[in-house]
C-alpha cells in the first residue's frame, strides 16, 4: 500500500487485547455453563481460538456487543486443530493436549511452522506421552501422569501458561517450579483469568506453583481489556508530537506492555491523563535506556520513539526477538536503515542501540510478514516528507485488523 505522511490527530479507541481474549475464550470453552465475553476483537488470532473451541464442542453465539460460549466442562481425548499463526493459541491448546491424554493433532500456518516447539518433547520424553515433532504439525499421543515440572522460564512464558491452564483439569495434583522466569506479567495475566473462572493455583515463594487436580472451570461474565500492545506505537507517536488521545486503556491492567508508560517517562515524556483517555507530552524527550526483557513486544514501539529522538537510545532484551513472526531485531534494523536511522545489534550484550535522527527518508518498506513491524512503519511513515510504499500491510490482521483504517482516520 501507499502510505501518505501527515499529522496524526484525533481520538482513538484502542482495540481488544488478543492475548487477554484468547485466554478467556479457552477458559470459557473449558467451562461448565455459559460464559458471556464482552469486547472480543476480530483479529485472526481471536477468530482462530473461537473456531478451535467450537471444534472441541463449545457452542458459540456472536452478538454485536458480546460472545456467548457454552463450554464443554473439560477437554476431549481426540482433537485435530489448526491454530493459524497464533503462538499463544498454539501453546495454550498444546498444554491441554499434553495433559489430557488421547490422540491430538495440532497444526499451524505462516511463520509459526518454523518456530520451535521442542518444549513438549523435552518435558514429556520419559513418559508414555509421545510427541511427534519439535515443529508444527505436532501429534500428541498417549497419556502422561507427570506431576512435577521444573521449567526454564527464560524463553517464552506461553508454554508455562499452557500447562498452568491444563493441569487443574488433570485427575492428580501437580507442581511447577520455574527457573529464570522472564515475562512474569504474562503469567500473571494467565493466573488472573483462571482465577476469574474459579480455578485456584497456590503460588509459593520462588516461582513455585502448586496445582490441585480435579478442578472445573466455571462459566463467567468477562470483559476483555483493551490492548496495551496495540496502543504502544500510538503512544510513541503521541510523544513525537501527534495529537492523539487514547481511550479504553486500563491503568490497572496486568498486561506487560503497559510498561510503555514507564519507558516514556524514562525518556523525559509526560503522561497526561484526561477525563476519558490519555496523551503523551514529549517536547522535552531525550534518548533513553529501557529493559524490555519482560515486554519484548514493545521493541517496535520503542524503536519508533528512539528513531526521532536525538541521541543514542539503548533497549535491552534483544535476544527475545528471534522467534517472533520475524527476527524482529534484524527486521527493524533493515527497515529503519532505509529511513536513515542506524540500529546496531549486540546479541552478546542482549541489547540494541538506536541513533535518532531529525527527519526520516522515504523508501519502499517490507513488513517481514510481521504485524508489529507493519504497525511501526505505519506510524513512522506519518513523519516522512513524502509518500512511501509498504509491502505486507495485511499482516496487521493477526492482532489489529482495523489499524490502517485507524491510521487513515487520524491523518490530517
Amino acid at each position: 500500500m501507499i502510505l501518505q505522511p501527515g499529522l496524526l490527530k484525533g481520538i482513538l479507541n484502542i482495540p481488544p487485547s488478543k492475548s487477554d481474549a484468547q485466554r478467556a475464550i479457552l477458559a470459557a470453552g473449558l467451562s461448565v455453563g455459559t460464559s458471556i465475553l464482552r469486547n472480543v476483537g476480530k483479529s485472526n488470532d481471536e477468530v482462530q481460538m473461537l473456531e478451535n473451541i467450537r471444534l472441541i464442542g463449545a457452542r458459540i453465539i456472536e452478538f454485536n456487543d458480546r460472545v456467548e460460549i457454552e463450554g464443554v466442562g473439560g477437554f476431549p481425548k481426540n482433537t485435530e486443530m489448526n491454530l493459524g499463526e497464533s503462538g499463544l493459541g498454539f501453546r495454550l491448546i498444546a498444554g491441554q493436549c499434553a495433559i489430557r491424554g488421547g490422540n491430538h493433532v495440532l497444526s499451524a500456518s505462516g511463520t509459526l511452522v518454523n518456530r520451535p516447539m521442542d518444549f513438549y518433547q523435552q518435558q514429556f520424553k520419559e513418559t508414555d506421552l509421545k510427541v511427534s515433532s519439535a515443529y508444527a504439525p505436532i501429534t500428541f499421543k498417549g497419556f502422561s501422569n507427570k506431576n512435577k515440572f521444573v521449567l526454564d522460564g527464560s524463553q517464552s512464558s506461553q508454554f508455562i501458561s499452557g500447562l498452568l491452564m491444563a493441569l487443574p483439569l488433570a485427575e492428580f495434583d501437580s507442581e511447577i517450579i520455574i527457573e529464570n522466569l522472564k515475562s512474569r506479567p504474562y503469567l500473571e495475566m494467565t493466573l488472573a483469568t483462571m482465577n476469574q473462572f474459579c480455578i485456584q493455583i497456590i503460588e509459593k515463594e520462588g516461582d513455585h506453583f502448586i496445582i490441585k487436580g480435579g478442578q472445573k472451570y466455571q462459566a463467567q461474565e468477562y470483559m476483555v481489556e483493551s490492548d496495551w500492545s496495540a496502543a504502544s506505537c500510538w503512544l510513541a507517536a503521541s510523544a513525537l508530537g501527534s495529537a492523539i488521545e487514547l481511550q479504553g486503556l486500563s491503568m490497572k491492567s496486568l498486561q506487560a506492555d503497559k510498561q510503555m508508560l514507564r519507558a516514556l517517562v524514562g525518556a523525559g515524556c509526560k503522561i497526561v491523563h484526561g477525563e476519558n483517555g490519555l496523551t503523551v507530552e514529549g517536547k522535552n524527550r531525550r534518548s533513553f535506556e529501557f529493559d524490555a526483557t519482560d515486554c519484548p513486544d514493545l521493541f517496535p514501539a520503542l524503536v519508533v520513539l528512539a528513531a526521532l529522538t536525538e541521541g543514542q537510545s539503548t533497549i535491552f532484551g534483544l535476544n527475545r526477538l528471534k522467534i517472533k513472526e520475524s527476527d524482529r531485531g534484524i527486521a527493524l534494523q533493515q527497515e529503519l536503515l532505509k529511513m536513515g536511522v542506524q540500529i546496531d545489534l549486540f546479541p552478546d550484550q542482549d541489547k540494541m542501540s538506536v541513533l535518532g535522527v531529525k527527519s526520516l527518508l522515504s523508501s519502499a518498506f517490507s513488513a517481514h510478514d510481521d504485524h508489529r513491524i507493519a504497525m511501526a512503519i505505519g506510524v513512522l511513515s506519518s513523519f516522512m516528507s513524502r509518500d512511501c510504499h509498504l509491502e505486507g500491510k495485511d499482516s496487521v490482521k493477526k492482532s489489529y485488523p482495523d489499524f490502517w483504517e485507524h491510521r487513515s482516520a487520524l491523518i490530517t
